[in-house]
């Protein structure tokens, strides 16, 4: 079965398998580690968690993760209801689980990035999940809008999964929908990248396997209906990309090669995108987190000079559109999660296995930071 999009996946997470296992780098001074709120287990020694993604919404956060246990590994979903400060177990995230989004305090999705790509929902802030009955195998990850999830969702035939169809539900609901089937003669297997902002939304098809000659949808009828743009071939000359959108006319992400990355950026709502000056060695793990349309987190991943084979990776904050970055935490950051206006969490693993993981907060968009123990169970 051809899989539109399969190897992307693969190389990001890839990516993000090796910096969770191989990171280099030491905790820089000036913060003094907390210990968190732990969690006992009776009759044996707590264990951290080693996350597999890291969100938030409303002031709370939300940690999936591993640990090792009776059974081989068990599967842990923390919650912060003090932005990050202390942490408390409140069940398990479904198996798999690398992609986690809440819309608010209640209403969450879970689901990860290997095919096929099953959605779980939770209407009670995690503590039961159940799939969703209608959202299909998905083909991007969840977003969240005006109330409303959308995702893109294979359409299989006979020739394969080369089609795909817009499906939405409100956050609150399990009630997904297709709301626009796109025609096989438009999408032949394309990489997909889906991009919501209000009632506008593009999809940006990338031939599978990279090169040009991909396609950009947009709609501004909330998905209703579909209009072709010029595809620009900055955008459309990688293997995919990774968008977002901050406006209407503003569009920014990376776009991954097979050994390196690239941030774009659009102002004219995706009919051309600009390159500005993150280096083009960036490795395909680095992830670009819009926060209006001249600021932007950058989690920089980049190789290891002297040791070719680790990434090393710290975060990275501009406010001029994407033309300079700073370094605001100096951390092999694997995730990083937003819970309110200047509230980020940043997940940085530890030089050796000696030391302790860290979670890292900032209430000051990045300028100060604290570090904290990671939860434990």
């Amino acid at each position: 079965m051809n899989v539109a999009g399969a190897k992307l996946g693969a190389v990001v997470m890839m990516a993000f398998s090796l910096m969770l296992a191989r990171c280099t780098g030491s905790l820089s001074s000036g913060a003094t580690p907390s210990t968190t709120t732990a969690i006992h287990a009776a009759g044996r020694t707590q264990v951290p968690i080693t996350p597999t993604a890291v969100t938030g919404a409303d002031g709370y956060f939300w940690l999936a993760g591993t640990y090792p246990c009776a059974s081989g590994t068990c599967s842990a979903l923390m919650e912060s209801t003090d932005g990050g400060s202390t942490w408390g177990r409140i069940g398990s995230a479904p198996m798999p689980t690398d992609r986690l989004v809440f819309a608010n305090r209640l209403d969450g999705f879970a689901s990860s990035q290997y095919f096929p790509v099953i959605l779980y929902q939770t209407s009670d802030g995690g503590r039961n999940w159940h799939q969703a009955h209608s959202a299909g195998w998905l083909a991007s990850p969840v977003l969240l809008s005006g109330g409303k999830a959308y995702a893109l969702s294979y359409r299989c035939h006979i020739q394969g999964c080369t089609s795909y169809a817009l499906v939405s539900s409100p956050v609150a609901e399990d009630d997904w929908r297709v709301v626009t089937s796109f025609d096989a003669r438009t999408t032949k297997g394309e990489n997909p990248c889906l991009v919501v902002h209000g009632q506008r939304i593009w999809v940006f098809l990338v031939p599978d396997g990279g090169g040009s000659g991909g396609a950009v949808l947009v709609s501004t009828s909330f998905g209703r209906s579909f209009s072709s743009i010029r595809p620009d071939p900055l955008a459309t000359g990688s293997f995919g990309c990774d968008l977002s959108a901050t406006s209407a006319s503003v569009l920014w992400g990376m776009c991954y090669g097979l050994h390196s990355s690239s941030q774009a950026r659009s102002t004219d709502g995706g009919g051309h995108f600009l390159f500005p000056l993150v280096a083009s060695d960036v490795f395909p793990g680095s992830v670009l987190y819009p926060i209006s349309g001249d600021e932007a987190v950058l989690l920089f991943a980049n190789e290891d000079k002297n040791n070719d084979q680790y990434l090393v990776n710290n975060l990275q904050v501009t406010s001029d559109g994407g033309e300079s970055f700073r370094v605001v935490l100096n951390q092999n950051v694997v995730s990083v999660a937003f819970a309110a206006s200047g509230r980020w969490l940043a997940w940085a693993v530890a030089p050796t296995s000696v030391d302790i993981n860290a979670i890292w907060l900032t209430t000051n968009g990045g300028r100060t930071w604290q570090a904290y123990e990671p939860p434990r169970v």
